[in-house]
């Protein structure tokens, strides 16, 4: 079970490579949705900042849900600024939650503003800078061995 977990997060959050002067980069990628709790399910959303080791005080973002119509049927602003951190790389997860999440099949999850924030007021609009990857995760299946 743990090689699986371990090989997981590998493939997930395996280095890109970038531009040699392309700076930071941000990646996304739908890992699940849950249901979370009395007719309410989260749809869990993970991201990495590439951070150059530049100091990053916080990532802004505003992640849009859409029906198979193109309606926004969900909408959330998030300032993180509580990210964990190691070796020039900044990750975490965040969660959309609502009771209108629960069948998303064929819904698509948009991304309006990702601005991240630097120590001495130094805002980088990533989405205007080209800095916004988006890994289309795909899980690997489990089997269970009897």
């Amino acid at each position: 079970m743990m090689k699986i977990i371990a090989l997981t997060t590998l493939l997930t959050f395996a280095p890109m490579t970038y531009a040699k002067d392309s700076g930071i980069g941000l990646r996304l990628a739908h890992m699940a949705t849950e249901y979370s709790n009395m007719g309410v399910c989260a749809v869990d959303v993970r991201y990495v900042l590439d951070s150059n080791s530049d100091e990053i005080e916080n990532l802004a973002l505003v992640l849009s849900i859409k029906n198979t119509k193109g309606k926004v049927v969900h909408k959330e602003d998030f300032l993180i600024d509580d990210m964990n951190s190691a070796s020039g790389k900044y990750w975490g997860s965040i969660f959309l939650e609502g009771e209108n999440l629960c069948d998303t099949n064929g819904w698509t999850l948009e991304v309006s503003q990702a601005n991240l924030n630097f120590d001495g007021g130094r805002v980088e609009n990533l989405i205007k800078l080209n800095r916004v990857y988006i890994k289309d995760f795909k899980p690997m299946p489990i089997k269970i061995r009897k």
